[in-house]
């Protein structure tokens, strides 16, 4: 089979580079570019891009080459920012990968494209990772499922081959909706099928059927009988244990080597579910951003400061959700330290999007960031101005 053809805007990235003094190895280690390929392709740009005292002439490239170029440059500004916010907050500097999107507009079909584009980039990055995890939890959402159905689909049998990953949806589902395909027991399924060419899914887990919220609607006796329902099961058993969990198997939840997610914006928290949960409890949409920077996982995360009138009711809304909590997300983060394993992986785009990114980052509740140019954009103006969240 041919090997891919590199992107011309890589070549170009590679010369610019060699223009700076990097080697062919520091190269091929930024933009994963075959050493082979990097020598060809350098060669043939000698006196076009590169010239004596390796100068990149940087007016050689088209106005669309000039303003994707930098997205493949190491970004020394925002780093260095990056790098002052986490020594400041005491936490592990992550590893952040920006990722191309065709457009910025926000259309139906634009965003489309631009969740295709992103799925496709972050793809064999992510696919990566995965292979390091034995045992992998999954998020829901529309930019987790674009990046899982990009992933290269395994061979049926190919646990046969390796040790087969264990995917666990970490959150129930939207009960109040039709089923989608971006819940995350589906994607787990799907996880199951790309990474372990598994498709009787014996290497998934479910909780389907498990409520990702129990609506403050309900009186306490109702709210505790569905709760115990909930309890019961045994997909929900086998991933969050029980709550007088005595001998036996670990729960799943507390084995996750990885974890795969999104997150959501402060003006859309737990997405569709958001703004019925805010309603049942009466918390203003107003006031909602002095209290919540966004959520991960469902997971909602309250500001440091602002919204004190408001804490019993964003108090009520936490004890409404059923699936991962912080203290889970902060635990595989402790396992990925001890053992080097990947962790919590973020997808997202969009500038919205940054306050969450940037409070998981003040968290150390992130090791692998993926983002779109947008996002980081906005991440590193937020950064430059006040190196802290708000």
């Amino acid at each position: 089979m041919a090997r891919p053809r590199t992107p011309k805007i890589k070549v170009l990235a590679a010369a610019a580079l060699r223009a700076e003094g990097w080697s062919l190895k520091q190269i091929h280690a930024h933009l994963r570019v075959p050493l082979s390929t990097l020598a060809r392709s350098l060669k043939d740009m000698e006196g076009k891009y590169i010239i004596t005292r390796a100068t990149f002439l940087r007016e050689k490239l088209t106005p669309a080459e000039r303003a994707e170029l930098p997205r493949y440059l190491p970004h020394p500004d925002m780093m260095d920012e990056l790098r002052a916010f986490t020594e400041t907050h005491d936490v592990e500097m992550p590893d952040i990968r920006v990722l191309s999107t065709p457009t910025r507009a926000t259309t139906a079909r634009a965003w489309a494209e631009r969740l295709k584009q992103f799925g496709s980039e972050a793809a064999p990055y992510l696919h990566g990772l995965l292979r390091q995890a034995r045992i992998c939890g999954v998020s829901w959402g529309e930019t987790v499922m674009s990046v899982v159905e990009s992933l290269p689909a395994a061979l049926p049998g190919a646990p046969t081959r390796r040790r087969a990953i264990t995917f666990v949806p970490v959150v129930g589902d939207v009960i109040e909706k039709e089923p989608t395909k971006a819940s995350a027991s589906n994607l787990a399924e799907r996880l199951d099928e790309r990474m372990n060419g598994d498709y009787q899914h014996a290497h998934s887990s479910s909780l389907r059927a498990v409520p990702a919220v129990i609506s403050p609607d309900h009186n306490a006796t109702n709210a505790e009988a569905i709760r115990e329902f909930v309890n019961r099961g045994a997909g929900f058993r086998k991933v969050f244990g029980t709550p007088k969990q005595g001998s036996g198997p670990v729960p799943l939840i507390d084995r996750l080597e990885m974890l795969l997610t999104s997150v959501g914006p402060v003006d859309r928290p737990l997405g569709w579910l958001g703004a019925g949960l805010l309603n049942a409890v009466g918390l203003p949409r107003a006031q909602m951003k002095d209290l919540i920077v966004g959520d991960v996982s469902g997971v909602l995360l309250r500001r440091q400061k602002g919204g004190e009138e408001y804490a019993s009711r964003f108090d009520r809304i936490r004890a409404c959700w059923t699936g991962i909590r912080e203290k889970h997300i902060d635990a595989c983060q402790q396992r990925a330290r001890r053992s080097g394993k990947p962790g919590v992986v973020v997808v997202a785009l969009g500038a919205t999007k940054a306050p969450t990114v940037a409070e998981l980052i003040r968290r150390g509740l992130c090791r692998h960031i993926f983002v779109d140019q947008e996002l980081f954009d906005a991440m590193s103006k937020m950064l430059a101005s006040d190196r802290g969240v708000r």
